[in-house]
């Protein structure tokens, strides 16, 4: 697990590793320069060998040949695709935490980056593709299997409103699930207040997020379980709450 900067990192940031006793995977070193933000968008998709993107997709190599020398592993372990989050994640990571002024000053510079993401993010997954297709009709990522082909990241979105959302997120997620055949979406923290219009997006299937208690559960049911969008990994005691409340969960939710 090379961590969740895999995709920034592609972008040529300083990667950031804390001490090893510590257990923590790798992250990266904001940037927090609109002018450093410029020069990357002039220079455009990044090398897929940048960062740890040449290790990541070496792994894939070693995996399939393991697959393919020992039929049983090939057939029964399945690979999922490296973390690149999403594109406002990438965003954000590579940005630095002054993204949240660009967003209202600079908001065309936050886009143009969002587009290079969306397209960074496209030719390492195709450069992973090529390594390790996809299975047929439905992907297994931390060991669950959902329809679709991909995971994005939207750990971003919890920061911004509904209207954001829509603005900087979804289009750049739907440009993805397009692109890759559908998927699913995992975020951490709160994301009641937007998950009506993520529940409305083509080809996304399932949700998979973190922290239930943050959230106004029935909002999530409704937009997701109603709506015959899974939930994955649910916390065991929001559903034993739901059950036990009479909230019925129409067989679309795993419970961790």
């Amino acid at each position: 697990n090379y961590g969740s900067s895999i995709a920034p990192l592609l972008f040529g940031v300083d990667v950031f590793v804390m001490a090893e006793e510590l257990n923590t995977l790798p992250t990266s070193v904001p940037l927090n320069d609109p002018d450093a933000i410029r020069r990357l968008l002039d220079a455009g998709v990044p090398p897929v060998e940048t960062g740890y993107g040449a290790q990541v997709l070496e792994m894939g190599r070693r995996y399939t040949a393991i697959a393919r020398e020992y039929p049983k592993i090939g057939r029964y372990v399945h690979i999922y695709h490296p973390d690149l989050q999403g594109p406002m994640d990438i965003c954000e990571v590579v940005w630095g935490s002054t993204v949240f002024m660009a967003l209202y000053e600079q908001p065309d510079t936050v886009k143009a980056f969002l587009d290079l993401a969306t397209e960074t993010y496209t030719a390492f997954l195709n450069a992973w593709l090529g390594i390790v297709p996809f299975r047929e009709g439905a992907n297994t990522h931390w060991g669950h299997m959902h329809k679709g082909y991909i995971m994005l990241r939207d750990d971003s979105a919890m920061n911004l409103s509904p209207e954001m959302f829509d603005e900087f997120i979804r289009p750049y997620d739907q440009r993805l699930l397009d692109t890759f055949g559908g998927g699913a979406i995992h975020f951490c923290g709160r994301g009641d207040h937007y998950i009506s219009r993520m529940g409305q997006m083509p080809g996304m299937h399932a949700i998979a997020m973190s922290q239930p208690e943050l959230n106004d559960m029935e909002r999530i049911y409704q937009a997701t379980v109603d709506r015959g969008i899974k939930l994955l990994g649910l916390k065991r005691s929001e559903v034993e709450r739901a059950l036990g409340a009479g909230r019925d969960l129409r067989g679309q939710v795993h419970s961790a």
